[in-house]
């Protein structure tokens, strides 16, 4: 099986997530995409919304899709994340399927810099998507393991969303509805 690995804090996850997760399947023909929330990210190593609740949200959120699955394979119980170890432990778990790293253009930008680069480019295929805070990216330039999609991007953040929510503010058109009202109490709850 072909599987899109898209990772990412998801506090919350939003609209823009899904977007980017429908586009990988239909330019990238890959049979399902697995959303990884990070449990403890390498150069954020505490998040105010704990994994549990980030993992429920993104649950909840991809459940209704049958071309969609979540993955605990990047939970705090592996200790710090980086690329490299989560798609190795895939690939142990799963030898028979192919795994293709997917992330918005913004990324791009620091790719070089993330722990143990140039394993990830003889071992991993990326695929990055247009996002609205990207800078334009020239594909010529790009290693050949790295493709490029030139998609309408759609302009959400989860910093976005906490913001509304803070302000009182609709977030019905950047938030799954599943997950909406869980959302807008914990961060009501939990504002910092």
């Amino acid at each position: 099986m072909r599987i899109a690995v898209l990772g990412g804090s998801f506090n919350p996850i939003h609209l823009g997530h899904i977007h980017i997760a429908k586009q990988a399947i239909k330019l990238l023909q890959v049979d399902k995409v697995m959303f990884v929330p990070v449990g403890l990210h390498h150069s954020k190593l505490t998040d105010d919304t704990p994994y549990d609740i980030r993992y429920e949200w993104t649950r909840k959120t991809v459940n209704r899709y049958s071309d969609f699955m979540v993955s605990d394979m990047d939970s705090p119980i592996y200790g710090v994340s980086f690329t490299k170890n989560l798609l190795i432990r895939l690939k142990q778990n799963n030898p028979q399927d192919e795994f293709i790293f997917i992330a918005g253009a913004d990324i791009l930008e620091t790719l070089h810099k993330w722990h143990d680069y140039n394993w990830l480019l003889e071992n991993v295929h990326f695929a990055f998507f247009t996002r609205p805070d990207a800078k334009p990216v020239d594909v010529n330039r790009l290693p050949k393991q790295i493709s490029f999609f030139n998609i309408v991007p759609m302009p959400i953040s989860s910093t976005e969303i906490r913001d509304c929510v803070a302000s009182g503010q609709s977030i019905d058109k950047l938030v799954p509805r599943e997950i909406r009202e869980d959302v807008k109490e914990f961060f009501l709850n939990n504002n910092s």
